[in-house]
């Protein structure tokens, strides 16, 4: 049902509840409360036995992490659960479960040593637990009590050792719960107006909707396309922040979506800013603070996209928002010694990150200015990041991120004739004001 009143948002979208389980799945879906069966589970490792029963781990806080291959932040997190495991060791079990398959799995190990060495029992190639809860991203963590009731299914925010210990000594522990239909779609293809399945739908020519957070707790910030033509037909952002919609509204000129080119000139940041702490806080903050956008132009027509979403922006939150030439302190990738610059082997173009000999950024064949897209926070130290190399060949090189400073990592980069300078430049920024009438709008 879309709810066209004002009721302090321009445009709400309030998605019908999904109460069916995935075409194929026998048994609904296991929510807080309910028991979890007996369940036999084999292709097992770093296990005792050929197969797992849940029953066995009995008078235990059980919490089973569901992860893939494909997902970095889960591999890097194991170290972690892997900590946990030991230091209570008596009262927790922590059980790893992935979909993916043993061949996967077994490349994985291969190519990572954290998570070779992971000794968490782990279930390979999982079709049963799976499908008794219902998530669509990873990583997912469903606590089980010892009593063989799930607790709450969660993300991984909450497994560490102060809630683990609070929860171990009789406190009560406050879970959020990851809210995800597993038959929302794909976000690049199906409407977020999905009211009767999209059935009134399909004559709408154009539209651009600005709602408020919507009940599902995914995010997404790209292109939208047609179903039927496969065509980008407008753009579309899933719970973003007011930083995320207008530097999403002004990348479209040239200027990469980077936060670091966000200045706020504006009395109240707050709505910008999540705060720094309290998961209480910061949970009240999603809910009045995240936004959705989605747009449907003629796919001839893309070029406005931008300029629609900043009308809409505008239109609704009345900010004065100007793109500005400003000197800026920012850290420009320059060349140092074109000798060594590496030149391509040829190849497609990749840009990824592995750990096989510590985080490394690894690029083939690729523009050399991808590697700054990697970059974690702590070296960017909050500052806008330029190519000023002026390489026009692609390269390729493998540089090791995981150091302490800018001078280590300028070291690793010393290698391929590049450094990372910080100094002050002239670059576009977009500036947000408060309006002349600014505390007039709800």
């Amino acid at each position: 049902m879309i709810d066209l009143t004002n009721s302090g948002r321009r445009l709400q979208l309030l998605l019908p509840a999904l109460l069916l389980a995935v075409s194929g799945y026998a048994q609904p879906y296991l929510r807080s409360g309910d028991a979890l069966p007996d369940l036999a589970v084999g292709s097992v490792r770093n296990y005792d036995d050929t197969t797992l029963r849940l029953r066995d781990f009995a008078g235990k806080l059980l919490i089973l992490d569901f992860w893939t291959v494909y997902c970095a932040s889960c591999i890097a997190s194991m170290p972690e659960l892997q900590a946990l495991q030991e230091r209570f060791a008596d009262q927790l079990q922590i059980i790893l479960v992935t979909s993916s398959t043993r061949e996967e799995v077994d490349q994985l190990y291969a190519r990572s040593a954290v998570a070779r060495n992971i000794q968490l029992p782990s279930i390979i190639a999982d079709t049963v637990l799976t499908r008794f809860f219902e998530f669509r991203t990873v990583p997912t963590h469903v606590w089980i009590d010892e009593d063989g009731k799930v607790m709450q299914i969660t993300g991984s925010a909450h497994t560490n050792a102060s809630t683990v210990a609070r929860y171990l000594a009789g406190e009560a522990v406050d879970l959020p719960p990851k809210r995800e239909h597993r038959d929302l779609g794909d976000m690049r293809h199906v409407s977020l107006l999905n009211e009767g399945g999209g059935r009134h739908f399909d004559n709408l020519l154009q539209y651009s909707a600005l709602l408020s957070k919507i009940s599902d707790d995914g995010r997404y910030d790209g292109p939208f396309f047609d179903s039927g033509t496969g065509r980008q037909v407008g753009i579309k952002m899933v719970n973003a922040t007011l930083s995320e919609l207008y530097l999403r509204a002004y990348s479209f000129s040239g200027m990469k979506a980077d936060p670091s080119r966000l200045v706020l000139e504006t009395a109240d940041s707050a709505r910008f800013i999540p705060p720094e702490s309290g998961m209480t806080n910061k949970h009240a903050w999603r809910e009045q603070n995240l936004f959705s956008y989605e747009s449907k132009l003629s796919p001839g027509r893309m070029k406005e996209a931008a300029g629609l979403l900043r009308r809409d922006l505008d239109a609704y939150f009345g900010y004065r928002v100007t793109v500005e030439s400003r000197m800026v302190p920012c850290l420009t990738l320059v060349v140092i010694d074109s000798a060594k610059v590496p030149s391509s082997t040829g190849g497609p173009e990749r840009a990824y990150y592995h750990d096989e000999t510590g985080a490394t950024i690894q690029l083939e064949h690729a523009p050399v200015g991808r590697l700054l897209g990697f970059l974690p926070a702590k070296l960017r130290k909050g500052l806008p990041l330029v190519d000023g190399t002026e390489l026009q060949s692609p390269v390729d090189l493998a540089l090791v991120i995981d150091v302490p400073d800018l001078i280590t990592l300028n070291d690793g980069l010393s290698h391929y004739g590049l450094k990372l300078v910080e100094g002050n430049r002239e670059l576009d920024m977009v500036i947000i004001r408060d309006a002349v009438e600014a505390g007039s709008r709800n």
